[in-house]
Protein backbone atom coordinates (compact mmCIF):
# COMPACT_ATOMS: atom_id res chain seq x y z
CA UNK A 1 0.00 0.00 0.00
CA UNK A 2 0.87 3.30 -1.06
CA UNK A 3 1.28 5.78 1.47
CA UNK A 4 0.98 10.07 0.90
CA UNK A 5 1.32 12.69 3.32
CA UNK A 6 -1.48 15.51 3.34
CA UNK A 7 -1.83 18.52 5.18
CA UNK A 8 -5.18 20.27 4.94
CA UNK A 9 -7.43 21.67 7.10
CA UNK A 10 -9.93 19.10 7.47
CA UNK A 11 -8.43 15.87 5.62
CA UNK A 12 -11.91 13.87 5.25
CA UNK A 13 -13.44 17.20 3.14
CA UNK A 14 -10.92 16.59 0.75
CA UNK A 15 -9.94 13.10 0.45
CA UNK A 16 -11.13 10.20 2.85
CA UNK A 17 -8.41 8.28 4.86
CA UNK A 18 -7.61 5.75 2.18
CA UNK A 19 -8.84 5.29 -1.48
CA UNK A 20 -7.74 3.25 -4.42
CA UNK A 21 -4.57 1.48 -2.38
CA UNK A 22 -3.37 4.37 -1.56
CA UNK A 23 -3.76 5.64 2.44
CA UNK A 24 -3.55 9.19 3.01
CA UNK A 25 -2.00 10.12 6.86
CA UNK A 26 -2.21 13.83 8.51
CA UNK A 27 1.03 15.87 7.45
CA UNK A 28 2.92 17.53 10.46
CA UNK A 29 3.89 20.99 9.83
CA UNK A 30 5.32 21.40 13.22
CA UNK A 31 8.75 21.88 11.87
CA UNK A 32 11.10 24.54 13.44
CA UNK A 33 11.89 26.71 10.70
CA UNK A 34 9.95 28.57 7.97
CA UNK A 35 12.42 27.16 5.23
CA UNK A 36 11.45 23.29 6.16
CA UNK A 37 7.72 24.51 6.39
CA UNK A 38 7.54 25.99 3.18
CA UNK A 39 9.27 23.50 1.52
CA UNK A 40 6.94 20.70 3.03
CA UNK A 41 3.98 22.41 1.79
CA UNK A 42 5.19 22.90 -1.67
CA UNK A 43 6.06 19.50 -2.33
CA UNK A 44 2.76 18.20 -0.32
CA UNK A 45 0.60 20.19 -2.97
CA UNK A 46 2.93 18.77 -5.89
CA UNK A 47 1.59 15.61 -4.82
CA UNK A 48 -1.62 16.52 -4.64
CA UNK A 49 -1.67 18.01 -7.94
CA UNK A 50 -0.02 15.44 -9.39
CA UNK A 51 -2.50 12.38 -7.77
CA UNK A 52 -5.44 14.43 -9.33
CA UNK A 53 -3.93 15.56 -12.70
CA UNK A 54 -4.12 12.15 -14.52
CA UNK A 55 -7.39 11.10 -13.31
CA UNK A 56 -10.74 11.49 -15.51
CA UNK A 57 -12.05 13.48 -12.99
CA UNK A 58 -10.47 16.00 -10.94
CA UNK A 59 -10.99 15.56 -6.62
CA UNK A 60 -13.68 12.72 -8.02
CA UNK A 61 -16.02 14.72 -9.67
CA UNK A 62 -16.44 16.76 -6.09
CA UNK A 63 -16.40 21.17 -6.66
CA UNK A 64 -16.60 21.13 -2.70
CA UNK A 65 -13.21 19.01 -2.50
CA UNK A 66 -11.37 21.25 -5.00
CA UNK A 67 -13.05 24.43 -3.76
CA UNK A 68 -11.39 23.43 -0.14
CA UNK A 69 -8.77 22.53 -1.39
CA UNK A 70 -7.92 25.68 -3.69
CA UNK A 71 -9.09 27.84 -0.14
CA UNK A 72 -6.86 25.99 1.94
CA UNK A 73 -3.70 26.62 -0.63
CA UNK A 74 -4.88 30.16 -0.90
CA UNK A 75 -4.39 30.37 2.92
CA UNK A 76 -1.34 28.72 2.71
CA UNK A 77 -0.08 31.64 -0.20
CA UNK A 78 -1.63 34.42 2.36
CA UNK A 79 0.44 33.03 5.22
CA UNK A 80 3.85 32.85 3.23
CA UNK A 81 3.54 36.24 1.36
CA UNK A 82 3.40 37.96 4.80
CA UNK A 83 6.71 36.18 5.79
CA UNK A 84 7.73 37.17 2.37
CA UNK A 85 7.11 40.96 3.13
CA UNK A 86 8.78 41.17 6.87
CA UNK A 87 11.75 39.43 5.62
CA UNK A 88 12.11 41.85 2.41
CA UNK A 89 11.98 44.82 4.60
CA UNK A 90 14.26 43.24 7.16
CA UNK A 91 16.37 41.95 4.74
CA UNK A 92 16.89 45.41 2.66
CA UNK A 93 16.96 47.42 5.94
CA UNK A 94 19.75 44.82 7.15
CA UNK A 95 21.47 45.50 3.54
CA UNK A 96 21.29 49.55 4.22
CA UNK A 97 22.69 48.93 7.63
CA UNK A 98 25.35 46.40 5.91
CA UNK A 99 26.51 49.49 3.14
CA UNK A 100 25.78 52.61 5.71
CA UNK A 101 28.73 50.66 7.93
CA UNK A 102 30.77 49.87 4.96
CA UNK A 103 31.08 53.66 3.65
CA UNK A 104 31.85 54.58 7.01
CA UNK A 105 35.02 52.74 7.44
CA UNK A 106 35.87 53.77 4.46
CA UNK A 107 35.73 57.06 5.48
CA UNK A 108 37.08 56.53 8.40
CA UNK A 109 39.51 53.45 8.53
CA UNK A 110 38.65 52.26 12.06
CA UNK A 111 39.05 48.80 12.26
CA UNK A 112 35.90 48.31 15.05
CA UNK A 113 33.99 49.53 11.97
CA UNK A 114 35.52 47.17 9.81
CA UNK A 115 35.14 43.84 11.76
CA UNK A 116 31.14 45.44 12.24
CA UNK A 117 31.25 45.89 8.63
CA UNK A 118 32.15 42.16 8.36
CA UNK A 119 30.13 41.01 10.70
CA UNK A 120 26.95 42.68 9.00
CA UNK A 121 28.12 41.70 5.71
CA UNK A 122 28.57 37.80 6.88
CA UNK A 123 24.53 37.90 8.33
CA UNK A 124 23.58 39.09 5.07
CA UNK A 125 24.47 36.07 2.97
CA UNK A 126 21.87 33.93 5.08
CA UNK A 127 19.27 37.03 5.34
CA UNK A 128 19.77 36.71 1.27
CA UNK A 129 19.80 33.13 1.17
CA UNK A 130 16.20 32.91 3.38
CA UNK A 131 14.55 35.77 1.62
CA UNK A 132 15.64 33.97 -2.05
CA UNK A 133 13.65 30.86 -0.96
CA UNK A 134 10.56 32.49 -0.05
CA UNK A 135 10.20 34.47 -3.06
CA UNK A 136 10.96 31.66 -5.27
CA UNK A 137 8.52 28.97 -3.49
CA UNK A 138 5.92 31.78 -3.14
CA UNK A 139 5.97 32.49 -6.74
CA UNK A 140 6.10 28.41 -7.39
CA UNK A 141 2.90 28.32 -4.91
CA UNK A 142 1.55 30.76 -7.47
CA UNK A 143 1.99 28.32 -10.53
CA UNK A 144 0.18 25.56 -8.33
CA UNK A 145 -2.76 27.65 -7.46
CA UNK A 146 -3.34 28.26 -11.14
CA UNK A 147 -3.08 24.37 -11.55
CA UNK A 148 -5.62 23.87 -8.99
CA UNK A 149 -8.18 26.05 -10.80
CA UNK A 150 -7.37 24.61 -14.20
CA UNK A 151 -8.43 21.18 -12.48
CA UNK A 152 -11.78 22.70 -10.90
CA UNK A 153 -12.55 24.44 -13.94
CA UNK A 154 -12.34 20.94 -15.91
CA UNK A 155 -14.61 19.72 -13.55
CA UNK A 156 -17.91 21.71 -14.71
CA UNK A 157 -17.95 20.24 -18.05
CA UNK A 158 -18.69 17.10 -16.26
CA UNK A 159 -21.86 17.99 -14.73
CA UNK A 160 -23.18 19.12 -18.08
CA UNK A 161 -21.96 17.08 -20.32
CA UNK A 162 -21.05 14.03 -18.24
CA UNK A 163 -20.50 11.34 -21.30
CA UNK A 164 -17.35 13.97 -21.90
CA UNK A 165 -14.54 11.94 -21.71
CA UNK A 166 -10.48 13.39 -20.89
CA UNK A 167 -9.88 14.41 -24.46
CA UNK A 168 -12.23 17.18 -23.74
CA UNK A 169 -9.69 20.25 -21.69
CA UNK A 170 -9.75 23.52 -21.18
CA UNK A 171 -6.88 24.55 -23.16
Amino acid sequence: MIIKYIWLTDINTIYPLTRKGIQYKRFKMETKTMKKRILNYVKLIDALIETEKNKEKPFDGDTAKADAAIKEHLTQITFFMHERLIHLIVTVLFALLTFIAFFYFMYSLNITIFILTMALMVLLVPYIRHYYILENNVQYMYEQYDKLVQMRGRMWIYHIYPQVTTTCTNS
